[in-house]
């Protein structure tokens, strides 16, 4: 079992390790921004399998109002990403900006890697070993 993969079966490191990356964040914080519960769960009941703890506990913590991770979906967005990857077998988490979505595949959920799926190819191709690496990867760029 790799470093990564032991952290991601612990569900006390990936809180923890989530509330230190959006510690210090009030500079950053969107009031505006919260999450729909509602939406949560029904993205939840939509699913043949659990989301992704870490994403979830992302959103549990108030990370949507954190404008250092503005790309990351909230359960609405992933509902509505759907439309555009359900048939690839991918569920979308987070995009780049630019029409890409960072995504598992739902045969891999709960707590598979993280993909990039290029809206303009097709390709699908890897992109992080899990959400939480994304997370640690987008906080290094806004210290």
């Amino acid at each position: 079992m790799t470093e990564e993969e032991y952290e991601m079966s612990d569900p006390e490191v990936i809180e923890a390790e989530i509330k230190r990356l959006l510690a210090d964040n009030d500079r950053y914080l969107d009031d505006r921004v919260t999450l729909d519960l509602q939406a949560l769960d029904e993205l939840r009941s939509s699913l043949d399998a659990d989301l992704p703890q870490d994403y979830e506990t992302f959103l549990r913590q108030g990370g949507l109002s954190d404008m250092r991770f503005g790309d990351v979906l909230g359960p609405e967005q992933v509902l509505e990403a759907r439309k555009w990857i359900e048939s690839l077998g991918l569920l979308g988490l987070a995009e780049n900006g630019c029409g890409d979505y960072y995504c598992v595949k739902r045969s891999e959920l709960p707590d598979g890697p993280l993909y990039i799926w290029d809206h303009e190819t097709g390709d699908v191709l890897p992109s992080y070993g899990s959400f939480l690496a994304a997370l640690r990867k987008w906080r290094s760029v806004y210290p």
